[in-house]
């Protein structure tokens, strides 16, 4: 039983629906991860949300973030309840 309810709960997670929020870059730095390549093409990208909420991203060195520039991320909502975030 434990199994077949994990199973729904991956199900269901897997269910998004994706809104385009606005945003604020408030801080830009290197990525913290083990992946050489991921560090030389991206950046970790902190933005602040419309209610003042800070949420980290990872952006592409080639869209050339700056802190202050106003832009839109996508938040995906999880059907879980769960709440993720991306630059695209």
């Amino acid at each position: 039983m434990l199994i077949g309810a994990y199973f729904v709960y991956e199900d269901y997670d897997a269910r998004v629906e994706n809104v385009r929020v606005p945003a604020t870059v408030t801080e830009v730095g290197p990525l913290n991860i083990k992946s050489t390549r991921m560090i030389e093409e991206g950046l970790s990208v902190q933005v602040a949300l419309q209610g003042g909420r800070l949420v980290s991203v990872m952006a592409l060195k080639k869209t050339d973030p700056h802190v202050g520039d106003h832009i839109e991320i996508t938040e995906h909502r999880h059907h879980t309840g769960r709440v993720t975030y991306t630059w695209k």
